[in-house]
């Protein structure tokens, strides 16, 4: 009898502790290349930033990899940023339309990705001038394109699709995109000029300066 009851408890004790061990929270994997510090600086702002350090004016824009007229913007935005960088600092913010798009959501996950190794910018511009090849392909195919995008800009692989599928990676757009809400977003792109939304997109790269250089007092 006393066998028996010793069998038990001793079988108890194993399913409790296997119990625990399931639901003990895994400790997280250490990773093989440390955050950029670009990267935790964007943890604390919220957003990706080009242009001027101390700017006099802040152009935000709410965008989508993968919208159609984001990509067409994109070069008008870069040029206007570029011949304004004195003044004016680029704050670049998601907004993956998902309902739309089925890939915006991995491709600013993958350009965070990036950006956990302090490229994040040199992601964005990769993904944006090659829309037009990823855009048709289905999920699976452009995973295995971003990694290739990855290779070619010497990412550590393993950690960037670690961080791809890592639980937090998302949890700044996720931010942006409440942001966006909160903005009254109509659309992407979406720019704000010292926080005011502007009247339509530019067309040219001279009307985007002329609203930047107005908002400057230039």
């Amino acid at each position: 009898m006393k066998t028996i009851i010793a069998a038990i408890v001793l079988c108890v004790t194993l399913i409790g502790g296997g119990i625990y061990l399931a639901l003990k929270p895994s400790k997280p994997q250490p990773r093989q290349i440390p955050l950029a510090s670009v990267y935790v600086q964007h943890l604390k702002d919220g957003y990706w930033e080009r242009g001027a350090t101390n700017p006099k004016v802040i152009v935000t824009e709410y965008a989508d990899f993968q919208c159609p007229a984001c990509y067409r913007f994109e070069p008008t935005l870069a040029a206007a940023i570029s011949q304004t960088s004195d003044i004016a600092q680029l704050q670049f913010k998601h907004y993956p339309i998902i309902k739309l798009h089925d890939k915006a959501q991995l491709a600013a996950l993958a350009s965070e990705s990036a950006g956990r190794q302090g490229k994040f910018w040199e992601m964005h511009d990769v993904i944006y001038k090659a829309q037009p090849q990823w855009e048709p392909e289905n999920i699976t195919t452009f995973r295995n394109i971003l990694e290739t995008y990855a290779k070619q800009l010497n990412l550590n692989i393993d950690q960037f699709n670690a961080d791809i599928d890592a639980s937090n990676t998302g949890d700044l757009i996720t931010t942006n995109m409440q942001q966006g809400d909160a903005d009254k977003l109509q659309g992407t792109p979406d720019i704000l000029i010292n926080g005011k939304p502007i009247e339509g997109i530019p067309q040219t790269v001279d009307d985007l300066v002329k609203l930047i250089r107005q908002a400057a007092g230039a």
